[in-house]
């Protein structure tokens, strides 16, 4: 069972003691002394209430578990629908239907990690911003900076900057002050310039559009300049060239792999298949090149194993074994 010390790194205690009592009182139920302990601690200050009232919505969620579902505020920010395709649904029965998973509801403790990242990461739901499968999301932090968020993509605010928890994000910074993203075990800041930073699978890329980038990842460090990329492949940091036109294709539709490894290229599509695609322990094929179009990403898929000759078993919920 994945324990709280494991997740207080990404999620801040106050929305976790709201999330144990949300799952509590939802599924297991609390007895007089609980409650109340519980009305005392969620009436120390508003900031409790309003957790509670998240962390309540957020496990009313998980009850019909809609896997494409994305809290979308209201304001000027912007939605890009891509695919009208809606992911499959799976419902609370097959939620809680694995032992492992139903200890953890019981403690108050969500998965970190759904089996075959079925559904978001409890990371990722308590992401200050989340989109679904096949929609983009253009978002303001501060003077100067707008980030552009990929298909499900998860991210939280920090101090001058965002944390990339999933996905990948454009941001194009043209003020004074430095802006920041982590994502994972990587870090990138400017001042003034356009790039990219994707984290798929915790394998982060750091790409420089335009401009300077200061990046690392696992303590290599590198001054990147319009076309370098510093990446992680392979548990290797490498320094590369990468166009990019190539890396922000996503941002007009599109998809190209240019002799990508094909476990990375299965990465990426999954970031708009309504489903999940895995390859088979023993799957190691060719690498991918080719443009593919997210908004009729099922055909990528038909191309692919076509290409690798591979075989395709599709079980209940859109998962796809390619093997």
């Amino acid at each position: 069972m994945i324990s709280r010390d494991s997740l207080e790194q990404d999620v801040p205690a106050l929305k976790l003691e709201a999330i144990d009592w949300a799952t509590r009182i939802s599924f297991g139920g609390i007895d007089e002394a609980e409650r109340g302990a519980f009305e005392a601690w969620r009436t120390l200050s508003p900031a409790h209430e309003a957790a509670f009232g998240a962390a309540l919505a957020f496990v009313r969620q998980l009850g019909s578990m809609p896997i494409d579902a994305a809290a979308v505020t209201d304001g000027p920010d912007k939605v890009v629908p891509i695919d009208r395709a809606r992911a499959p649904r799976i419902g609370r029965r097959t939620f809680l239907g694995g032992g492992a998973v139903a200890a953890s509801i019981a403690a108050g403790v969500i998965a970190a990690r759904s089996p075959l990242s079925l559904w978001p990461s409890l990371s990722e739901w308590m992401a200050d911003e989340r989109t679904p499968a096949g929609a983009r999301r253009t978002l303001t932090p501060m003077a100067g900076v707008q980030v552009e968020m990929n298909s499900r993509t998860s991210l939280s605010r920090i101090e001058k900057g965002v944390r990339l928890v999933s996905g990948e994000v454009f941001v194009a910074a043209a003020g004074a002050t430095r802006f920041t993203v982590e994502a994972g075990d990587a870090v990138a800041t400017a001042a003034a310039a356009r790039f990219d930073v994707r984290n798929y699978d915790g394998n982060p890329c750091i790409t420089c559009i335009e401009g300077a980038v200061s990046a690392s990842i696992r303590g290599s460090s590198a001054q990147l300049h319009t076309g370098e990329a510093l990446a992680l492949r392979d548990g290797r940091v490498t320094r590369m060239r990468l166009a990019g036109s190539v890396a922000t294709a996503w941002r007009r539709g599109l998809l190209i792999f240019d002799q990508t490894p094909l476990a990375t290229a299965v990465a990426e599509i999954n970031q708009y298949y309504p489903g999940r695609i895995v390859l088979r322990s023993t799957a190691d094929g060719r690498p991918v090149t080719g443009i593919f179009h997210v908004d009729q990403i099922e055909t990528a898929v038909v191309q692919i194993q076509a290409l690798q000759g591979m075989s395709a078993t599709r079980l209940p919920g859109g998962v796809v074994l390619l093997g």
